[in-house]
């Protein structure tokens, strides 16, 4: 197994797990029910914490895909931008849901706003996951791209321009 099997199998942790996180933590608080909020601040931890090897990996995944044919040099580093962006956010999220945590085990009248400030931040994080999944998604898949032909088509029409 090489570091780029590992990213792929790594990279989705955070992203998937600050979506559910959120979504937990969310209903925890429409619900006002302390025990599923406190899941979701679990859920949301584990996600910050496997964005330290799923960026780590990152490195030597480039170092595998960037000889590869067809593999652009742009949309890799796009990526290795956003994801620096978002192991930072992760970070700050992290230490949001262990002061969480702490407040709540402390019952600190503070809790329930740290836990909201959590929330929100949560929700940052799930935007810019999903932006650095579509560009590390874009690296291999190019029907993924904006400019991607949606129809079989235009396809042909643009490939006769060609």
């Amino acid at each position: 197994m090489n570091d780029a099997h590992l990213h792929l199998i790594l990279n989705h942790f955070p992203i998937i797990g600050s979506i559910v996180g959120t979504l937990v933590l969310g209903i925890g608080f429409l619900l006002s029910i302390r025990l599923v909020r406190k899941t979701g601040i679990y859920i949301l931890l584990g996600a910050a914490l496997f964005a330290f090897p799923s960026n780590f990996t990152g490195e030597g995944a480039e170092e595998i895909v960037e000889e590869l044919p067809g593999i652009s040099h742009k949309i890799i580093h796009q990526h290795e931008e956003l994801a620096e962006g978002f192991l930072w956010i992760m970070i700050g999220l992290g230490v949001l849901c262990l002061a969480t945590l702490i407040l709540d085990y402390l019952k600190h009248k503070r809790a329930q706003t740290v836990s909201l400030l959590t929330l929100i931040v949560a929700g940052i994080a799930v935007f810019y996951g999903a932006q650095v999944g579509l560009s590390g998604g874009e690296i291999r898949h190019p029907e993924m791209k904006d400019t991607a032909v949606q129809s079989p088509a235009g396809m042909q029409e643009t490939n006769q321009e060609d």
